[in-house]
C-alpha cells in the first residue's frame, strides 16, 4: 500500500467523519495529507523547492 493509499484508508475507512487528519512522510520523503473534517490547515516544503500551504480539499 503506497503512503496516500495508507492515510485515504485510515482517514475514510477507519476514522469517523469529521474525527480529523493526517500530514504523514514516508522514508523516501514522499507526503500526503488527507483529513475528513470541513477544513484543515496543513503545509509541505521539500528539499526538491515544493512549498504548498492549503486550507479546504
Amino acid at each position: 500500500m503506497s503512503l496516500k493509499e495508507a492515510v485515504h484508508y485510515i482517514i475514510h475507512d477507519v476514522l469517523k467523519p469529521g474525527d480529523g487528519g493526517v500530514i504523514a512522510v514516508d522514508w523516501r520523503g514522499n507526503y500526503a495529507m488527507d483529513f475528513n473534517t470541513t477544513a484543515m490547515f496543513r503545509g509541505v516544503a521539500t528539499s526538491g523547492g515544493t512549498f504548498d500551504v492549503k486550507i479546504w480539499k
